[in-house]
């Protein structure tokens, strides 16, 4: 009698998918073994863990993550071939949730034009997901940016808002209020600039204040020579008048 066996075919290869992932403490994840070839006598892998105090695997390829860092999950074909496949697991801090969001300061009070800061604190400080969005009640008073700068427009009352993005019924508040910028004067001319006029006789001049849009454009007059001539408090009337 001839008794034939059959042939043995061993793994050459394993792949393991996916290649690379992350997950979190306590998360698990699955991993699977791509043996070839396909027709291989045995196709049974053994899984095992570069680090089981961060890591660890069961024999169905299933990762649960223990620690954070990064460990090695291999796949080693049970024929006695040597062949293994590899793959990387990433293990990161669980999330940490958001519970509230504080605005520094929570009130100011800028000048037309003029910008102010705005600050965060986030409860607890160790949130996972910290992103806000900015809005203003009314962008014609106060504007803010994505950083949470507030600039003035013109004089009123803004609320600005900083909302989670995680959870938008988290938000904070801060009141601006817009005051108007004083812009001083840089300097005053007379029309005519000189004049002549007789005894007991006046004559008007003219001021104009620089800039045409300054906070207070109004002026007093004087004269450096009473002897000479008096001045009146009314805007630009100057007479003359003899003493004895």
């Amino acid at each position: 009698n001839i008794t034939v066996e059959p042939e043995i075919v061993q793994v050459s290869s394993i792949d393991i998918t996916p290649a690379n992932t992350n997950i979190q403490v306590d998360e698990n994840t699955q991993l699977i073994a791509d043996v070839q070839p396909l027709n291989a006598t045995n196709t049974i892998v053994a899984w095992t863990s570069s680090d089981s105090g961060m890591a660890s695997v069961n024999q169905n390829g299933s990762v649960n993550g223990l620690a954070v860092g990064t460990v090695t999950i291999t796949a080693t074909a049970a024929d006695g071939s040597g062949t293994i496949g590899t793959a990387t697991v990433t293990i990161t801090p669980p999330d940490v949730d958001l519970i509230g969001i504080s605005i520094t300061p929570n009130s100011a009070s800028i000048l037309e034009g003029a910008t102010q800061q705005l600050g965060l604190t986030f409860d607890p400080t160790n949130a996972s997901d910290i992103g806000v969005t900015w809005s203003s009640s009314d962008s014609n008073t106060a504007t803010v940016n994505p950083n949470g700068l507030v600039r003035g427009i013109e004089p009123g009352i803004a609320t600005i808002t900083a909302m989670s993005t995680a959870d938008g019924s988290i938000t904070a508040t801060a009141q601006i209020t817009v005051t108007a910028a004083t812009i001083a004067v840089t300097g005053v001319s007379l029309a005519p600039t000189s004049a002549t006029i007789t005894e007991g006789n006046t004559t008007t001049l003219i001021p104009t204040v620089s800039p045409g849009n300054a906070t207070n454009r109004n002026v007093t007059w004087s004269s450096n020579n009473t002897s000479v001539g008096s001045e009146e408090r009314r805007v630009g009337k100057e007479r003359t008048s003899r003493w004895a």
